[in-house]
């Protein structure tokens, strides 16, 4: 292994150890950390593959924004979690940051899954979901949002953490012929 694959290996996971330890702890992915792990990315990319590298940092940012920036929009992840899938952005370009996303999102939904049976609300939840999608498909129903009970939640940190070093490490999708999604 290279020195170079290392250092990036070490970097994805501490910063992944780090966000979950600060998500769970605190529920929050602060600034303080996730600005200058994104910054150190990008001068990690530069240095590796000059301007290409910190185009496609710049790249991986953009996307890592576009993607759960939405998410944040309606209230669904925190900003902290859009910072830190834009951090992983920083370090891996746009194809690593799309593949962390896309996994992030099955593990987030599979340990919510879980959370719920555990804690005997899945049948529940169903109904609302349920309602919710039949108000979407009937135009003459009026639209029922399901409303989000925060104690039911889960760090986004943890599934996004879990990715990056399952990609990093690997790719799961590439085990499926899928080669990167993206």
């Amino acid at each position: 292994m290279s020195g170079k694959t290392e250092f990036f290996q070490n970097s994805i996971i501490l910063i992944s150890f780090f966000a979950v330890i600060m998500d769970l702890s605190f529920r929050k992915i602060f600034n303080f950390f996730t600005i200058p792990a994104a910054l150190l990315g990008f001068i990690y990319s530069i240095f590796n593959l000059g301007a290409e590298g910190g185009l496609q940092s710049i790249l991986g940012m953009l996307s890592g924004l576009i993607l759960f920036g939405g998410l944040f929009g309606f209230k669904v992840l925190g900003g902290g979690d859009v910072k830190l899938l834009m951090v992983f952005g920083a370090w891996g370009g746009y194809r690593y940051v799309l593949d962390v996303a896309l996994l992030s999102i099955l593990l987030g939904g599979f340990i919510s899954i879980l959370t719920l049976i555990f804690n005997r609300k899945f049948l529940n939840f169903s109904k609302k979901m349920l309602s919710f999608l039949i108000s979407i498909l009937i135009k003459e129903l009026l639209v029922q949002w399901p409303k989000i009970d925060s104690s039911q939640t889960i760090p986004f940190g943890l599934p996004m953490a879990v990715a990056a070093i399952w990609v990093m490490l690997k790719n799961p999708f590439h085990g499926m012929g899928f080669g990167s999604l993206f």
